[in-house]
């Protein structure tokens, strides 16, 4: 039992590290983004407008970035509710991660951004398995 705590202890740290850094590259991505448009054109479809990128910066802003910071602050402090803001960030992470992965077999383009979000699609489904409640094992 005690071996499992550890365990369960190292995979929450490790979690936590990974939302803060995907809460902060995304920031940085957008910054970028904002600051230099042409870095813009490879998580576009091919003659798609801006606009169906820049569109996004919202809900990014409001749930996928948010919801990373604080599923990190709750995991790295044992808190009750981590779990409930992980599967927050898991829920928004894999429905942007799906529609990236989508864009490029629609529209041939925006490979990057699909690539870029698949560690999301695997990671935090897997996260949010390992450290779910007692209750639900």
């Amino acid at each position: 039992m005690v071996r499992y705590r550890a365990q369960v202890a190292q995979v929450r740290k490790l979690a936590a590290g990974y939302l803060l850094l995907q809460g902060t590259g995304t920031l940085a991505w957008w910054a970028l983004l904002m600051l230099y448009p042409p870095a813009r054109m490879p998580f576009l479809a091919p003659g798609a407008p801006d606009s169906t990128l820049m569109v996004f910066i919202v809900p990014d802003l409001a749930i996928f970035i948010s919801s990373a910071f604080v599923a990190a602050y709750g995991l790295s402090k044992d808190r009750d509710w981590a779990w409930t803001a992980l599967c927050v960030q898991t829920g928004a992470a894999v429905y942007a991660a799906l529609y990236a992965l989508a864009l490029p077999f629609v529209s041939g383009g925006a490979w990057l951004g699909a690539a870029m979000m698949l560690p999301s699609l695997i990671l935090l489904p897997l996260f949010m398995w390992l450290l779910r409640p007692e209750s639900l094992r």
